[in-house]
């Protein structure tokens, strides 16, 4: 019998792949960094299995785990510097390109970038990892009202950025 709960939980792990994936890789527009932090996750979720056999959302541990990994991340003593910097840098006006029209980003992973955390958060869970409004909260460990306003606004600022 463990060996098929173990078969199972194996098997549904397999299918978390490409959830995983999809968060971390638009969460931080980084190939190399999202493998790591996958690993990561699938690391400490293993490591306690029987939080896992007896957990019936699955998909929500695993991005709550990886949604720590990142948060932590974001602040690690270091980066917290480089971060700011970038996230100042983005935040920044538009520069004027020579056509007199505002430079726009090129893609969804770059005006992504451009969202702060929060926003980035939501988007990410709704439209790219497509979790349902009450699992999106439960990840992110907010009311159900504040995740919607974090969408909702998100969603604005893409609208803004990128080119209909």
């Amino acid at each position: 019998m463990p060996d098929q709960v173990q078969t199972c939980l194996s098997e549904e792990i397999l299918t978390e792949f490409p959830h995983l994936r999809a968060y971390v890789r638009l969460m931080t527009n980084d190939i190399s960094s999202a493998d790591r932090e996958v690993t990561e996750t699938l690391k400490l979720a293993l490591s306690n299995r029987v939080l896992l056999c007896k957990h019936t959302g699955l998909r929500v541990q695993l991005l709550t785990i990886l949604r720590n990994i990142l948060v932590i991340g974001e602040a690690a003593p270091g980066r917290l510097k480089a971060l700011s910097a970038i996230y100042e840098r983005l935040k920044a006006p538009f520069r004027i390109v020579a056509n007199g029209h505002p430079e726009r980003p090129d893609s969804l992973a770059t005006a992504l970038l451009r969202l702060n955390f929060e926003e980035r958060e939501a988007v990410v869970l709704r439209a790219g990892v497509r979790v349902s409004r009450e699992e999106a909260a439960k990840i992110i460990g907010c009311e159900l009202h504040v995740y919607d306003a974090r969408v909702r606004s998100g969603f604005a600022r893409l609208a803004e950025l990128l080119p209909r």
